[in-house]
């Protein structure tokens, strides 16, 4: 009698793991400020979009991130829901923090800021 096959990896349990990946990103990258994250879990040449502003490479993500985390040195990112399929994974999540540097050519107000 031969070894049973093993049971083929199923589209949920990849997709449950890229979700899972995708929230450590977010922990460790913006909550712990671990920069190895990054390129672990992102190819060289892999193009960010956010809200107006589109980043393409490792070392554009790493200079956006820099601005936001000099503007907002506390800042915390909180992740609401997750929705995964296949290789799409979105992520639903919110920020916190002060406005306490100098990022982004403005000001501190050293107003606290809440947003998605």
């Amino acid at each position: 009698m031969s070894d049973p096959i093993p049971p083929a990896r199923t589209a949920r349990s990849s997709s449950d793991e890229k979700r899972r990946t995708a929230i450590r990103f977010f922990e460790q990258v913006w909550n712990t400020r671990r920069d190895g994250t990054i390129d672990e879990v992102f190819h060289p040449s892999f193009t960010g979009h956010g809200e107006g502003v589109e980043v393409i490479g490792l070392g554009p993500y790493k200079e956006a991130r820099g601005a936001m985390l000099s503007a907002f040195p506390d800042l915390r990112l909180t992740v609401e829901d997750t929705v995964a399929d296949g290789d799409h994974i979105v992520l639903r999540w919110n920020a916190r923090g002060t406005h306490d540097g100098p990022g982004f050519g403005l000001e501190p107000t050293h107003r606290r800021v809440k947003f998605r």
